[in-house]
């Protein structure tokens, strides 16, 4: 089973349980503190819960919880385990080691961001709902409305993942980018504008998303890669890494696997025996299905094995159901579609089968594609039954993207003048676009 932690409100992390363990910079009071908050109505979130939340064991929450000193640990391990949990930056006391030395940077004089510029390329559109009024104002300080923008960001990556509410989720990314563009075009301190650039980088990704569930395959594209380059501008390898990845996916449905490969090969070839992300799993992901796609079954094995390699050693914080991570379940679909492309039916049954008890039903995007694998692999032993599961995925409240819609039309075959195809053309013809 896994957990995504509930999202609260800003006032929650100024009860005093909060402000003691961080006056204490004591971080195992904090995550005690946020069990026993009086949010939860009188009832306590359990050190399992908050263990799966975090990717970690209930034995390492109660010994952080119990120290009688503050537990040392990186700050860019801190960093991670507050990302979870969205945690606002007033509470992340390891960021303000130092900031006051920050030298201020004019608007005049900082480097160029690729961020500001490219936003308003010509072609580079938001997904437009009507939404003309911000919602996050610039506040007082850069470092209260980052914190808001971040933990929404954070936020849309795991709703994005669920398929729900897509003309919902662009709404909310309007008022994202205006704040985004108004706080870079300002005077920052260097500490503050680095998290600015970082979050236009995440928020670039997420826009890139939008574009290509909606079918926007040439926008989705110029997103992404702004998303690139501005995460390498400010040294976040690991957003670049998704990013990348987030690349392939174009290409991969338009059926151009060696483009796929011209992306995925010089980032892989860089790896060596580097810390293992969920960023290097996704990337060794695409270039296994850009293989399998070209029928080099031995190059597909060798890259779907080192993707399970480098999420089994991935930090298990890391490892989140966001558009901004690479759990398991994607990387089972991502295997069964190889599979799926290879003719190894027998295979993609079994991977197919064992990838859906992975996702969280909420989770609708790839389960979907998931099922579609599964019917394609039963149609040449069980036609009617490959039918009703394919069926099935196209029933699923939320999957109108543009995966859905190239998967279903183009992955989906059955016998030339069946019943089967005659009442899957049937419902394909009823579909429509994700609006």
């Amino acid at each position: 089973m896994r957990w995504t932690p509930p999202i609260v409100p800003d006032g929650f992390w100024d009860h005093q349980t909060i402000k003691r363990a961080v006056a204490a910079q004591h971080f195992g009071w904090l995550l005690r503190g946020y069990r026993y908050h009086p949010y939860w109505g009188g009832m306590i979130i359990c050190q399992q819960d908050l263990a799966g939340y975090l990717r970690h064991s209930q034995q390492w929450v109660s010994s952080w919880e119990k120290a009688d000193e503050p537990p040392q640990a990186c700050t860019e391990w801190l960093t991670q385990i507050a990302d979870l949990l969205v945690m606002p930056a007033r509470v992340r006391w390891w960021w303000s080691a130092g900031e006051e030395d920050q030298e201020e940077v004019s608007s005049t004089e900082r480097r160029e961001f690729l961020g500001v510029t490219a936003l308003g390329m010509v072609g580079v559109t938001l997904p437009n709902f009507g939404v003309t009024q911000s919602a996050l104002q610039p506040a007082q300080t850069g470092a209260v409305t980052i914190d808001r923008v971040e933990a929404e960001i954070l936020a849309l990556g795991r709703e994005f993942r669920t398929g729900n509410g897509l003309a919902q989720i662009a709404a909310r990314v309007n008022p994202l980018h205006t704040a985004v563009v108004g706080w870079l075009n300002g005077p920052l301190n260097a500490k503050t504008r680095t998290r600015w650039e970082r979050a236009a980088a995440r928020l670039a990704f997420l826009i890139g998303g939008i574009h290509f569930l909606r079918g926007e395959f040439r926008s989705a594209t110029q997103w992404r890669e702004l998303a690139r380059k501005t995460a390498l501008g400010v040294g976040d390898q690991y957003t670049a890494d998704i990013a990348v990845s987030g690349l392939c996916l174009v290409p991969i449905y338009e059926g151009r696997p060696q483009d796929v490969l011209r992306l995925t090969e010089p980032r892989l070839s860089q790896l060596g025996q580097a810390a293992a992300t969920p960023a290097h799993a996704y990337l060794w992901s695409m270039s296994a299905r850009a293989h399998a796609i070209l029928g080099q079954a031995a190059e597909f094995d060798r890259a779907i094995g080192n993707a399970h390699e480098c999420l089994q050693r991935s930090p298990a914080r890391l490892i989140a159901p966001s558009i901004l991570s690479f759990p398991p379940e994607r990387l089972g679909y991502c295997q069964g579609r190889g599979e799926v492309a290879l003719g190894r039916n027998e295979m993609a049954l079994a991977t197919t089968a064992e990838t859906l008890t992975l996702y969280d039903p909420a989770e609708r995007i790839d389960r979907a594609l998931v099922i579609l694998d599964q019917a394609v692999a039963l149609i040449p032993q069980d036609t009617p039954e490959a039918l009703k599961v394919a069926l099935s995925a196209l029933a699923l409240p939320a999957t109108r993207g543009a995966s859905l819609q190239l998967s279903a039309r183009h992955l989906v075959h059955f016998p030339a003048g069946s019943p089967e195809n005659r009442d899957w053309q049937e419902a394909l013809r009823n579909l429509t676009l994700a609006a």
